[in-house]
């Protein structure tokens, strides 16, 4: 079944349920936010890449999942991603991590969407772990 959006393109039309499944069966972290009331939703991988319950997530900044180091400056690329939103890898030409609960840092990669919804301005964070590829890197790299 599809429907038209008021742009008039034609879109599937999802159930809630249908959607909340296909979060949930990502085999990475998704965290939806915005740029004043924080964290609104997260899956399950965000879950457990970062420590956090979801009722822990829900309503925080997104600079709790930052080392502490980093929370700061990253108001300041918060507020400019807001400003001007477009999809973006974050961290080109850097590694980039994040704090789980405990306190540990953690290599990850992040990925950006805004989502312009009639409910305001989102922003989707897709956050994939690449410790087990940099443990793999630095064994190849011992090895030459």
């Amino acid at each position: 079944m599809t429907t038209r959006n008021e742009v008039g393109s034609v879109l599937p039309s999802f159930s809630a349920a249908l959607l909340e499944a296909i979060i949930e069966s990502a085999p990475v972290a998704m965290i939806l936010s915005d740029e004043h009331r924080g964290i609104h939703l997260v899956n399950r991988e965000a879950e457990a890449l970062f420590g956090y319950s979801r009722d822990e997530l829900i309503g925080q900044q997104i600079e709790m999942l930052l080392p502490s180091l980093s929370q700061a400056a990253h108001v300041n690329v918060r507020r400019s991603f807001f400003a001007k939103p477009v999809a973006r890898r974050m961290g080109s030409g850097r590694e980039l991590f994040g704090a789980r609960k405990d306190g540990a840092k953690v290599p990850i990669e992040i990925a950006l969407t805004p989502i312009d919804s009639g409910e305001g301005l989102f922003v989707l964070s897709v956050v994939i772990d690449i410790t087990e590829r940099k443990r793999l890197e630095e064994d190849v790299r011992r090895a030459h």
